[in-house]
């Protein structure tokens, strides 16, 4: 989606400029050379910024975007059925499972339905960011670390990982593997769950929560709201208040006509009264200092939850390590929640066999010393180079020889064998190879530069193109020489013509054109 993007909004010859975008800081090193170094305007006001934002945002010393609000990973929780069963906010993932487990047997008595923690499970970026702050706040590092190094593979990411897939059917549903963050997120919005992982853009839609049986018109007398809280995630002792944060920001298009009044309009959008505004009503967590350090100018009189309910000066971020992942980061993060999808389903039989997979893909992608376990495979997620040239080469001989010879039967039409061929069957032959031809130029694109969800898209041009073209190909083919069969053989007077009396009775002959006209 972001390498669309930028083809279509961002590029010089854009048929659908734009000027202004909000980017999310994994976006920005394949954005990069399409987006204005906003440094010359803006350097001088980072400081009034969330450094953790403003460092986010800047790629090789260039500034590509002003920061907007955060997204960060945390945990709703019911503070009612805390307080039912005198339990506290745990602040470790034992004591985490202790009470999740504890009050879901308490509350089946009655809701038969209700479990203790609701996460997402299924294959997209969000798995990504669960993967990491499962792993870092058991001490288990990032994947990939600021220096470069690659650490998946270490004991604390494996009890991680374990950890995680013991919770299904415990205090997870199975079901999470294949559900989003907006189906897992009902359980716990129906009272039907204890804890929830999301990011903090949910909890405006937590202001709007209702508890069921209860009427509309009966919501003025209490704030059902108020029973919902927010906290970071449970964690090691030095880590109980992480998160894995989504950095936005606001970023100008280089090749925007208009740069001096976009300059302008994104004085307005990092304007400390449109935070403000974000932050009261939208619910987004500001990036400008001053607002993160008063919540009373944040918050007001709002009712929990909200963003100032997380601290987010005594949050730990946990990082993706973008700046050495560089414009790889998704293809590694497809590597992630893809293996941590198969884990969880059972496709792996040990953390330990997943991790140390999940530690050779990502050294194939960054190129850098594979490990000796890894042996000397290949990097099989992505075709040499040359190919990709080698095909292109291929498929414009293959439209230049379809176009050549269809222009050729259109000169000759009125010659006596173009004639007797049939132009109308040469032109479906010429046609049928230009299509099937085109197979080649989406089988020629991989992760480098394209989504996942484009590359499935591509896929399934590939089957339709080649599968229409070779259908276009050959029938014409065989209704060719379906004809020469009838003509030669089938409208002869055998009893007139000895000879091709004879030939009829030839059966090797005639296997041969039984064989041509099914092949």
């Amino acid at each position: 989606e972001i390498a669309h993007v930028n083809n279509i909004y961002a590029k010089p010859d854009a048929t659908s400029r734009l000027d202004i975008f909000r980017v999310e800081a994994s976006w920005l090193r394949q954005m990069e050379e399409s987006l204005y170094d906003l440094t010359p305007a803006f350097g001088s006001l980072m400081s009034q910024f969330d450094s953790r934002a403003v460092k986010a945002l800047t790629v090789n010393g260039r500034l590509l975007a002003i920061p907007s609000f955060l997204d960060l990973t945390s945990i709703y929780y019911r503070k009612d059925l805390l307080v039912r069963y005198n339990k506290s906010y745990p602040t470790t993932w034992d004591e985490f499972e202790e009470t999740a487990f504890f009050i879901q047997e308490e509350e089946r008595k009655t809701n038969p339905n209700f479990w203790g923690f609701m996460w997402q499970g299924s294959r997209n970026e969000i798995l990504t960011l669960l993967a990491l702050q499962f792993i870092s706040t058991h001490g288990g590092g990032k994947f990939v670390e600021d220096d470069g190094t690659v650490s998946i593979n270490n004991p604390n990411a494996i009890a991680a990982l374990d950890r995680a897939r013991g919770w299904l059917n415990f205090i997870t549903p199975i079901s999470i593997v294949n559900q989003h963050l907006h189906e897992t997120k009902q359980p716990f919005l129906l009272e039907e769950a204890l804890f929830l992982i999301d990011l903090t853009h949910l909890i405006g839609e937590v202001h709007n929560w209702q508890p069921k049986g209860v009427d509309l018109f009966q919501c003025g007398s209490r704030n059902f709201n108020s029973l919902i809280g927010i906290g970071s995630p449970p964690g090691q002792p030095a880590l109980n208040n992480a998160t894995v944060p989504w950095y936005w920001g606001w970023a100008v298009n280089k090749y925007s006509p208009e740069i001096e009044e976009t300059i302008k309009v994104l004085e307005f959008l990092a304007s400390t009264e449109q935070q403000l505004f974000k932050a009261r009503f939208s619910e987004d967590p500001p990036t400008r200092k001053e607002l993160q350090q008063n919540d009373t100018i944040t918050c007001g009189n709002r009712s929990s939850p909200t963003t100032c309910d997380i601290g987010l000066e005594e949050l730990i971020f946990v990082d993706r390590a973008l700046g050495p992942i560089g414009s790889k980061y998704f293809s590694i993060s497809e590597i992630i929640f893809t293996g941590f999808n198969d884990f969880l389903v059972g496709k792996y039989s040990t953390a330990n066999d997943l991790v140390l997979w999940m530690e050779c893909e990502i050294h194939f992608i960054l190129s850098i010393g594979i490990p000796e376990h890894c042996g000397t495979a290949e990097n099989k997620n992505y075709k040499m180079p040359f190919l990709g040239y080698l095909g292109a080469i291929f498929f414009g001989i293959n439209i230049s020889l379809s176009c050549f010879f269809a222009i050729f039967i259109y000169l000759k039409r009125k010659n006596k064998v173009v004639t007797a061929s049939q132009p109308l069957f040469l032109y479906f032959i010429c046609l049928g190879c230009a299509i099937s031809s085109t197979s080649v130029v989406f089988l020629g694109r991989d992760e480098n530069n394209f989504s996942v969800s484009t590359l499935d898209a591509f896929c399934q041009c590939i089957v339709w193109f080649y599968g229409v073209g070779f259908a276009l190909t050959v029938s014409s083919l065989i209704a060719k020489t379906s004809r020469v069969k009838q003509l030669i053989l089938d409208n002869y007077n055998t009893d007139a013509d000895e000879n091709v009396k004879g030939l009829r009775q030839l059966p090797f002959l005639r296997a041969i054109l039984f064989a041509v006209f099914f092949e």
